[in-house]
């Protein structure tokens, strides 16, 4: 994702609007022209699999029938109940979010990596949306009652007996319902062909009347500072996948996104001097980086706070030649190492807006069917509505000085073993910055570390205990 990007998540599949609701008891059409809709809205999710083939390598064996995102979710709330980290950040009352987010695609799609990298940042943009809302949010909710029945013409005309006069009217709303119709089945995909083949006048609908609740959200707030601690990720047996992001806020990590942001000295903490970047970096795998998004806080050697951001990105080796998998191999490369960018650059500086809608509504009206025999049949129904859709944008600049790559890496995908990701661990520090301006003959910004004290006599050793693993975790609660 760029420094100013827009991410809009919508609903597609049309649930029905104020003017076209289903009919449940309707014998032919438009309950035909309805299920021609719903037919070609559900084409495209069932092309897609069918593109990607059926099965393929690292899907696994259906293990209760959930659904990715139930198995993410699952796994996101037993790891904030069960993880001692979580209890110590909520003791102190530091927030702790959860996003989530689909990853577009089959598992065996070739996009399937772009895509993931994708929900990441959706899910990212999800947690981020929730923080938000808990400091600033405008609801706003209308609700409306509205009569759809045409009421126009109802009189008689000179002249005019009674079966003249209900012949005139079931027109008139034959050709009101054929309207909404046609434009129905224009916003699903038909085409013009296919609408001429469909008649109305076998099925008359008469709208009584609706309501409708429509409900805005709207959060805007700033959102540096917010870092994600965790990630989770699942594929189910029909080849879906979702991801999960858990994120931390604290007033620790703005004040040293915005000391970053006002250019500010930053002092080094030499109780929290430990092991350098480089050594923390090389103790990974490339298939621990696989699992790694965004930016984490950690400490070099002389107690500087560092800012790691961990950037990724999917790509196919369905080339023709070497050639076009190395270009392809490049631009992923380049890719990830600007999503590792932006990552930083909203840890520093972010401004964040979301906005909700949902809409629902419900629709009597009254069915008047033409037989065959020319005979009137009359039916009743109710159509609910329910329709969502959310938008996030957000916007980041900042600048500075030091900001570099530390390593790449490419790596197969634990689970969907075809897919190839390549990744960029990019990072800042104070160190590196003072290290830049002193290349450029400027004075350093930041106070030196203070000089070691004298190594203390050597303990005398004792054996210590073997067979203990440490997690891939790479931060704890004191790191906030």
């Amino acid at each position: 994702m760029t420094s100013s990007a827009w991410v809009t998540i919508h609903d597609r599949r049309r649930a029905g609007g104020l003017g076209s609701p289903r009919r449940r008891r309707s014998r032919r059409l438009p309950g035909l022209a309805l299920a021609a809709a719903a037919l070609l809205l559900a084409a495209a999710p069932a092309a897609l699999a069918q593109d990607a083939g059926a099965g393929g390598s690292g899907v696994p064996a259906c293990d209760g029938g959930k659904s990715a995102m139930r198995v993410v979710d699952d796994m996101m709330q037993a790891w904030k109940v069960e993880n001692p980290t979580v209890r110590s950040l909520r003791q102190r009352n530091i927030s702790v979010i959860e996003g989530l987010a689909e990853i577009g695609v089959h598992v065996d799609h070739g996009d399937w990596g772009k895509a993931r990298s994708l929900a990441y940042t959706r899910a990212y943009l999800d947690a981020m949306g929730a923080f938000v809302r808990q400091t600033n949010e405008e609801i706003t909710t209308e609700t409306v009652r509205d009569l759809l029945q045409d009421e126009t013409s109802i009189a008689f005309e000179a002249g005019e007996d009674a079966a003249t006069y209900l012949e005139r009217i079931e027109e008139k709303e034959a050709l009101l319902a054929e309207l909404k119709l046609d434009q129905e089945l224009k916003e699903a995909g038909m085409s013009d062909e296919e609408l001429a083949r469909l008649s109305v006048r076998e099925k008359i609908p008469r709208y009584r009347d609706s309501l409708a609740r429509e409900v805005t959200s709207r959060a805007f707030g700033r959102a540096s500072g917010l870092v994600p601690i965790k990630t989770f990720e699942a594929v189910d047996c029909d080849g879906n996948s979702s991801v999960g992001v858990i994120a931390v806020f604290s007033t620790r990590m703005r004040e040293l996104a915005q000391r970053i942001q006002d250019g500010d000295a930053i002092r080094p903490d030499p109780d929290r001097g430990g092991v350098s970047l480089g050594d923390r970096i090389g103790a990974l795998s490339d298939e621990d980086l696989v699992e790694q998004f965004g930016v984490r806080r950690w400490w070099d050697e002389d107690g500087y706070p560092v800012i790691v951001s961990f950037g990724q990105w999917g790509w196919s080796t369905k080339a023709l030649s070497a050639a076009q998998r190395d270009r392809r191999y490049r631009f992923a490369r380049n890719q990830a190492a600007l999503q590792a960018k932006s990552y930083l650059a909203e840890f520093v500086t972010v401004n964040a807006q979301f906005t909700s809608s949902s809409f629902v509504g419900g629709v009597i009206e009254e069915a008047v069917e033409i037989g065959a025999d020319g005979f009137h049949e009359y039916a009743a129904g109710t159509n609910i509505a329910d329709r969502m859709v959310e938008e996030a944008r957000t916007r980041s600049t900042v600048q500075l000085t030091g900001l570099d790559i530390l390593r790449t890496w490419t790596a197969r995908h634990p689970v969907a073993e075809h897919q190839e990701l390549t990744g960029a661990v990019a990072y800042w520090s104070p160190a590196r910055e003072d290290a830049v301006r002193a290349s450029l003959g400027l004075e350093a910004k930041h106070p030196a570390p203070e000089p070691e004290p004298a190594p203390a006599p050597e303990a005398e050793s004792r054996p210590t205990a073997s067979g203990t693993v440490q997690s891939k975790d790479l931060m704890d609660a004191n790191d906030f």
